[in-house]
C-alpha cells in the first residue's frame, strides 16, 4: 500500500497496484482491468488513468441502514438483512448481542492470534474495533472485507453513532478505505488511535458470518 497522486489529490494504491482509494471520491473503488471485482459492487461507467491504465469505478450494490455491524453483516452475507438477527460470530460466539458480550468477547480475545494489528480478515469476514470502556459513545466500528491485494487489504464500511443505528432508513452509501497488515496503515493502528476509541483500550477481532 503507499500513497500516490490522482487528479492532484493523495489516493491510496493496493500493494500490486490492483486497487485505488482516492481521499477525493471515497464513495467509489477504482479497479484495475486484471483484479478481482470487489465483493457486493457493481461497475460503473466512471473511470480513472494513473500511469496509463484505465481504473473502472465501481460502488456498492445498495445503500445501508445507518448501522456499521449491520452493514458488515450485509456485506458479508451478500444480500439485505432484516434488523434484530443474529449474522455474525467471532470463533464460536456470537457477535453484537450486547455490549456486555462484545466487551467480554474482545477481552478474551486481547493478545491472541488473528487480533489487534495482526487482524487478518478474509473474504466474506470483517474487521471489528471493539471499546471495553462500558457506555463508550462509539462502542466498536466494523468494516467488511471486499477486496484483498497481497497484504493489503479494501474495506466498505459505515461509521454510526449508536443513535444512529436505530434509524431504519438506507440512506448510508458506505464509503472505501484502504489498510496494511502490520504498521500504522493496519486497521487497529487507524482506529484505535482515531479521537472516537481514546482512551477505551480497545481489542480489534475478526468477524464471520453466520451461515
Amino acid at each position: 500500500m503507499k500513497t500516490i497522486k490522482v487528479k492532484g489529490k493523495p489516493a491510496s494504491l493496493s500493494a500490486s497496484g490492483h486497487y485505488i482509494v482516492a481521499e477525493f471520491e471515497p464513495l467509489r473503488l477504482f479497479v484495475h482491468p486484471r483484479a478481482d471485482k470487489p465483493h457486493y459492487c457493481g461497475p460503473e461507467l466512471d473511470s480513472i488513468t494513473y500511469d496509463g491504465v484505465k481504473y473502472t469505478s465501481y460502488e456498492p450494490e445498495r445503500r445501508f441502514l445507518r448501522d456499521c455491524l449491520h452493514a458488515a453483516e450485509e456485506i458479508i452475507h451478500g444480500k439485505a438483512l432484516p434488523l434484530g438477527g443474529d449474522y455474525s460470530h467471532v470463533g464460536d460466539e456470537l457477535f453484537g448481542r450486547s455490549e456486555a458480550d462484545n466487551i467480554r468477547i474482545a477481552e478474551a480475545g486481547r493478545g491472541q492470534p488473528n487480533t489487534g494489528e495482526q487482524a487478518n480478515p478474509d473474504y466474506k469476514e470483517a474487521y471489528v474495533i471493539v471499546s471495553t470502556v462500558p457506555a463508550s459513545p462509539y462502542p466498536y466500528h466494523a468494516a467488511a472485507v471486499v477486496a484483498i491485494d497481497g497484504p493489503d487489504t479494501v474495506t466498505l464500511e459505515v461509521f454510526a453513532r449508536s443513535s444512529d443505528a436505530r434509524q431504519a432508513d438506507r440512506s448510508a452509501s458506505g464509503t472505501f478505505a484502504m489498510y496494511a497488515d502490520t504498521g500504522a496503515s493496519s486497521f487497529h493502528a487507524v482506529w484505535s488511535s482515531a479521537d472516537v476509541f481514546a482512551g477505551t483500550n480497545p481489542v480489534t477481532l475478526v468477524i464471520g458470518g453466520l451461515y
